[in-house]
């Protein structure tokens, strides 16, 4: 018995020495999300009321609304990897892609500007090659034409099949303050043996932001009617 009482006590010494580790989660950093977003109308002309634009960080619950300024306030964010979708009625949605957003205090993020969709329209839009100037020649009109005052810009889009958009293009390029027609020269000597296809929009400026999924630029202030397709054969 005397035995067993002794084993018993040893037990239960070796078991008050052990130690008792506990792992505690400190909790995730949160703050505030502070903004400010820019309404521009279908000329490119700047709205003094900017209210009424949705801010949201996709995949979440998290939203807030622009105020008559502009700004907006997400409220007790958590640290992470977000993508913020601005969007409004009326207007064309912007993306921008966030990694560095810090718990502790409140975060300002970079002004956004939204854009109406241009009220330009190109038309007629024709290539080829002047040997005057031994450059490939675009040119079109943009309309439309009753509209004074007004700047006319546009977007040319290049690709390599007729269903080149600009959502499915290789090239981009701004052409700015254009009056009601453009007539630009290109080399295009990248393109050397190949086919081009051409299309245009028109623009109230070249502003976008890189849609992380394709890799490619999001031109957001385009009119939604395309211009005809021309085709390009680069010897």
């Amino acid at each position: 018995m005397n035995k067993f009482l002794i084993f018993i006590g040893i037990v239960l010494f070796l078991s008050s020495c052990k130690k008792t580790t506990t792992t505690e989660e400190l909790p995730t950093p949160v703050q505030d999300v502070v903004g400010f977003v820019s309404l521009y109308d279908q000329y490119g002309d700047y709205q003094q009321n900017g209210a009424g634009v949705t801010v949201s960080l996709d995949s979440t619950s998290f939203s807030a609304t622009t105020d008559s300024n502009g700004k907006f306030v997400l409220k007790n964010v958590p640290t992470g990897y977000y993508t913020v979708t601005y969007s409004k009625s009326g207007y064309i949605t912007y993306k921008s892609s966030y990694s560095n957003l810090l718990g502790g205090q409140a975060y300002l993020l970079p002004g956004i500007n939204l854009y109406a969709p241009s009220i330009n329209v190109v038309t007629y839009l024709t290539a080829g090659y002047d040997s005057l100037i031994s450059l490939y020649q675009v040119a079109s009109v943009v309309g439309p034409t009753n509209v004074t005052g007004e700047q006319k810009s546009a977007m040319l889009f290049i690709g390599f099949t007729p269903a080149v958009s600009a959502t499915n293009y290789v090239e981009a390029i701004y052409i700015g303050n254009t009056g009601n027609e453009f007539e630009n020269g290109y080399s295009f000597t990248n393109y050397s043996g190949k086919t081009i296809y051409i299309v245009g929009y028109g623009a109230t400026t070249d502003y976008s932001y890189l849609n992380a999924a394709t890799e490619q630029y999001v031109y957001t202030a385009l009119s939604a009617t395309p211009s005809n397709v021309a085709t390009l054969t680069i010897p």
